[in-house]
């Protein structure tokens, strides 16, 4: 309560039975962003991208992230993997330690391995695929036809009279 003008500033509920302490209810009451939990995740991917709630996290260097008490949805997600989805509980003050399980996609696995043989075999071009064979043979094909445009007009007369 504000003494000077009457006005309720916040409130809360603390019973006995819930897991927080009375000081998680006087610090939910007195200093509402300090009242965090901990998230802690272990992953097998060190680029994988985590949102939550929405929220792209940025990457920390502890791997812990600091986020309101409360259930939370966590998406942990990369382009070769499926995603890893859960609802998450942070308690008060505590860790909530969570292992990460990508599973890698099988189409995608697949795709990437064909793509790097497709690479090594295309690495060494066919001899008529290099520019000094299409050079040669557009230059070839220049020739010929020039050959046979003067053999038909070997006999050609420009004068020709009109009636």
């Amino acid at each position: 309560m504000d003494t000077t003008t009457g006005k309720e500033l916040g409130s809360t509920t603390w019973s006995t039975g819930q897991g927080d302490s009375a000081a998680a209810a006087v610090v939910r009451l007195l200093a509402p962003a300090e009242y965090v939990g901990k998230l802690q995740l272990r992953l097998p991917i060190q680029s994988a991208v985590i949102y939550v709630n929405g929220r792209k996290l940025l990457a920390s260097a502890s791997g812990t992230h600091s986020l309101p008490v409360g259930t939370h949805a966590l998406r942990v997600t990369h382009p070769e993997v499926r995603d890893f989805v859960r609802f998450v509980d942070i308690s008060y003050g505590a860790v909530t330690q969570v292992d990460v399980v990508l599973t890698p996609l099988p189409v995608v696995q697949h795709d990437v391995e064909a793509r790097q043989a497709a690479a090594r075999a295309d690495s060494r071009r066919p001899w008529y695929r290099t520019w000094w064979a299409v050079a040669g043979g557009a230059g070839l094909a220049a020739v010929l036809a020039g050959v046979v445009t003067y053999s038909l007009t070997d006999n050609f007369d420009p004068d020709v009279t009109l009636p």
